[in-house]
């Protein structure tokens, strides 16, 4: 059982709660457990060193570098080939990804795949891309536009 886990047990039994096992947690087969229990108790031992409050300062500067990216992508026209081609590579691909994910109206972050297709586009290695849910990305005279797909399988801007 790893550090946190006995503290989080520790911390029941002294307010009087009996703490709940989840036997999901148990099963090596998913990769999150494998991880954790596995993984995770290595590099403790190899480095040691407890890596979560490592992961976890990283996972804030991270969390707080988004946050200037997300900003500085808000004021990007994803549309705008120079513009896009002008931003550093993290800027525009998160612009590039909140606009299709605006105009697709899928709720799902888009994936990386996607944005590797469309910068594609952006960088006039390919006129077209499709994106989520079958829509496309094209360009033309240094704009991209984003065709919405019917239910018919019928593009339409």
């Amino acid at each position: 059982m790893g550090k946190v886990c006995r503290l989080s047990v520790a911390v029941c039994a002294e307010a009087g709660v009996a703490p709940r096992h989840d036997t999901t947690n148990d099963d090596m087969a998913m990769t999150r457990n494998a991880v954790r229990h596995r993984l995770l108790t290595e590099i403790a031992e190899v480095f040691e060193v407890d890596p979560i409050p490592l992961l976890n300062r990283h996972a804030d500067l991270v969390a707080d570098a988004l946050v200037l990216i997300e900003t500085a992508a808000a004021e990007l026209d994803p549309t705008d080939v120079h513009a896009l081609r002008s931003a550093p590579r993290a800027v525009a691909s998160e612009a590039l990804r909140a606009w299709i994910q605006r105009e697709s109206g899928d709720p799902y972050r888009v994936d990386t795949a996607t944005i590797e297709r469309v910068w594609q586009v952006v960088e006039g290695e390919r006129r077209a891309a499709e994106t989520v849910g079958g829509h496309r990305v094209t360009r033309s005279k240094g704009r991209l536009s984003f065709s919405v797909t019917s239910n018919h399988g019928q593009a339409r801007t």
